[in-house]
């Protein structure tokens, strides 16, 4: 493994070639230079220990091309990850299967107890809530996410008041690794979980490669409202009466006879 270092060389060592350069333009000549040129996490004598073991420059050159970093979970919210992890021993040990939904809530599932279910698809598939280990609350230094307010069973009391769960998020990209990881633990006491997934970068949907789909379908109704107008027409007739000079005299000797 890389045993902490966290860089990547091009390297191509002492007595098969032309003394190699590290990144940035640094000559370095075997184990010892690439050593020197990387730094294995704060440890200048790693290259000795790794020498030591009788580690050939073969295990040194892909320890140094190795890609270990923190990523910022918040680049990943609302992605969804299913994945069967180790438990904490301060819960027992063991498997788990755990939900966690990036920027929303963390939680945990069934217990795995068969060796052939302790795999991601497993958990996929017979996924089976038992508990919540917080809702989404902040993200610090783009590092870390802290989920609060969880179940709090079992967890302890504080003034007579039984605490919530809550949990610390952080995602690790290694490109050692072929498959997503979880290992949950709980290294500030009962119920304050420390949950860190690690993979390759190609288990971590992105916006051109996802590795987990969820798939929501809108449907959108369209409603045609056909009006009817109705006009009546409306006939008005008129009459007219022509009063004429015969007709007035005739009326008069009429009023005159009674």
């Amino acid at each position: 493994q890389a045993l902490g270092l966290f860089c990547t060389v091009e390297v191509q060592l002492a007595g098969q070639g032309s003394p190699g350069v590290a990144k940035g333009g640094r000559a370095v000549a075997g184990a010892k230079g690439m050593g020197r040129a990387c730094g294995f996490a704060g440890r200048p004598s790693m290259h000795r220990a790794l020498q030591a073991r009788g580690l050939g420059a073969a295990v040194l050159l892909a320890a140094a091309r190795a890609t270990v970093h923190r990523m910022n979970p918040d680049a990943y919210n609302g992605d969804e990850f299913i994945v069967a992890g180790t438990q904490s021993a301060a819960s027992g040990g063991g498997w788990r299967c755990y939900k966690v939904v990036v920027g929303t809530h963390v939680q945990q599932g069934q217990t795995i107890n068969n060796d052939a279910d302790k795999n991601n698809e497993y958990c996929e598939q017979h996924w089976r809530f038992e508990r919540s280990l917080g809702d989404y609350d902040h993200t610090v230094h783009s590092l870390v996410q802290y989920y609060t307010g969880g179940a709090d069973d079992g967890c302890a009391l504080v003034d007579g008041t039984r605490m919530d769960r809550e949990s610390q998020l952080i995602m690790t990209e290694d490109s050692r690794e072929s498959k997503l990881s979880a290992h949950v633990a709980e290294p500030n006491g009962k119920c304050k979980y420390e949950v860190a997934l690690t993979g390759p970068i190609t288990v971590f949907p992105t916006s051109t490669s996802t590795t987990r789909t969820s798939t929501s379908t809108i449907t959108t109704t369209t409603t045609t409202t056909i009006t009817t107008t109705t006009t009546h027409t409306a006939t008005t007739t008129t009459t007219t009466t022509t009063d004429t000079t015969t007709d007035r005299r005739q009326r008069r000797r009429g009023q005159r006879s009674w």
